[in-house]
């Protein structure tokens, strides 16, 4: 069933209820489009902004402090039956919210964690957190294997390659399987109904989660979850879908100042023009107000990944108000609508290269000065161990199973041209990891496409101006599946906690949600019963 947000305004909008960003502010940069390797173009990272714990509690939600962070002993391989096979320890927030009054076989909420500590999403996932004494619902939160705590091999974030081999989605799911099935037996609660949350990569292992394991899961919502984002689908996910939506989002269509767009996209050719000459790369220097003068190619290469890469963060940073979501390190906070904010300084005629290139400044500084502290530009600092981290561990993820087309034409997007490779992606994933892709492994494993004609309570929701909704399922053929699109706003809004500020469309959105986990705990029910 594909329902119109705009028909729930009217419809629902009286009993609206509230809401999360794959959770709201959570984990390292979303770091886009960075090369991994000549030629080749790597889709952004689908992590999060970090917001410490402490944080959480200064905004007045719940969080971390409400939980018993918990550990829980895991295969490390779910497929190998060797007596003597390797176990980890799974870390797991166990939460009851106020006004619950859980009881066994009473239903469980269970987030589904994602490429990053899961505290992250503990202190963001509103929609879990303000809907549970409905249902007297208990929340568990369980961390993703390699991420967080959830370390395989103990003092080894990073650990080598021939130790990541482990690091895939279904084994993921197979922990999260193994975990509730444990629970519910040393809860007493065979009839408990379990309801998956999820946004973005998260979301992703939510739907997946309900079609490998329907007798696990009762219920999906997977928010912002590009699950046909990949090579080998049909029909074909078009790689350049992601740089189109930013574009869109920074034109007079997508709410921003009109000629933002085009000034963008020329900025490139500035750049390159100024950097031919010593006294070009200076002006550079200076527009750019750089640490350290841009010298050599390799500055200006540098340059200008820096400059694009927070575009598609204030992209998918489209909500109605101010947020710290995706900010490198979780420090400072951007305003509402930031690509329409940076766009301000960037509409209209220039006079020069050089007033043009200033107005480009100005825009990315709305995200890159987000503290209000900037002092000089940088284009090394989007690295820290954090980071490094994350795109070291998602980069394998990727490679081996998850291998998602991502390209720039700079023709109908604003980006340096960049066109998509799969042949030097492949080639670059062996370089970097000796992994050979499998790449039509999410067709395989989850089915693509046809969940919209075959899948069953999942709720699939996509915000209208999020780069990663081309990727998502947007319509559906059978009843059983509610796909929602949420316009005006950028990425999984609906799993924030809710805000004075929110639009009739979010919270009809998650009005809609919650109205299905009724559905779907009341199914568990009347099954439990015969």
């Amino acid at each position: 069933v594909t329902v119109s947000v705009l028909y729930c305004e009217s419809m629902r909008l009286a009993s609206a209820v509230a809401a999360l960003c794959l959770v709201s502010a959570v984990c390292a940069s979303i770091g886009a489009s960075r090369r991994g390797g000549a030629g080749v173009s790597r889709a952004p990272r689908m992590t999060h902004a970090s917001i410490p714990a402490s944080r959480a509690g200064a905004l007045g939600h719940p969080g971390t402090a409400n939980c018993t962070e918990l550990f829980f002993t895991q295969r490390l391989d779910h497929y190998s039956q060797d007596v003597n096979a390797p176990t980890y320890q799974q870390r797991y927030f166990y939460c009851v919210p106020a006004g619950i009054n859980w009881t066994p076989n009473s239903p469980i909420f269970f987030y589904t964690g994602n490429e990053c500590n899961v505290e992250l999403y503990v202190n963001m996932t509103g929609l879990m957190w303000e809907n549970a004494a409905q249902f007297n619902a208990v929340l568990v939160f369980a961390e993703h294997r390699y991420f967080g705590k959830s370390l395989p091999f103990p003092g080894q974030d990073m650990p080598p390659v021939d130790k990541l081999r482990w690091l895939t989605s279904d084994q993921a799911l197979e922990d999260y399987a193994n975990m509730i099935y444990t629970l519910k037996k040393e809860w007493s609660s065979p009839d408990s109904a379990v309801i998956a949350f999820g946004g973005s990569y998260g979301g992703m292992l939510a739907s997946w989660f309900r079609i490998k394991f329907p007798g696990t899961v009762d219920g999906s919502i997977a928010g912002s979850a590009p699950i046909v984002n990949f090579e080998d689908m049909t029909p074909a996910y078009p790689a350049d879908a992601f740089a189109k939506v930013v574009t869109h989002d920074a034109t007079a269509a997508g709410g921003a100042t009109a000629g933002c767009a085009d000034n963008v996209r020329q900025s490139w050719s500035d750049i390159s023009t100024l950097a031919a000459t010593s006294a070009g790369r200076a002006t550079l220097s200076e527009v750019f107000r750089t640490c350290k003068p841009i010298e050599t190619q390799d500055d200006v290469d540098a340059l200008v990944n820096y400059a694009s890469a927070c575009l598609p963060n204030m992209a998918m940073s489209s909500y109605p108000y101010p947020s710290s979501y995706l900010l490198l390190g979780g420090a400072g906070i951007l305003p509402a609508y930031p690509m329409r904010v940076g766009c301000k300084h960037l509409g209209g005629n220039f006079s020069s290269p050089e007033e043009r290139l200033r107005g480009f400044m100005d825009l990315i500084l709305v995200y890159y000065n987000a503290t209000g502290d900037f002092t000089c530009l940088n284009p090394e600092s989007t690295v820290n161990h954090a980071t490094a981290v994350t795109d070291y561990l998602w980069g394998y993820l990727s490679c081996a199973t998850m291998l998602m087309p991502y390209g720039q034409n700079g023709v109908t997007d604003m980006f340096p041209a960049n066109p998509w490779s799969l042949s030097a992606a492949v080639a670059n994933c062996v370089s970097q990891y000796n992994v050979s892709s499998a790449v039509a492994w999410p067709k395989t494993q989850y089915g693509g496409w046809g969940v919209a004609d075959w899948g069953s309570n999942i709720v699939f929701s996509n915000g209208g101006l999020d780069p990663w909704r081309p990727g998502g399922i947007t319509t559906s053929r059978t009843p059983n599946v509610t796909t929602i699109i949420i316009p005006d706003v950028g990425h999984h809004i609906d799993l924030m906690f809710s805000d004075p500020a929110d639009t009739p469309a979010i919270k009809a959105a998650r009005a809609l949600e919650v109205e299905k986990i009724g559905e779907w705990i009341a199914a568990k029910k009347q099954q439990s019963r015969k």
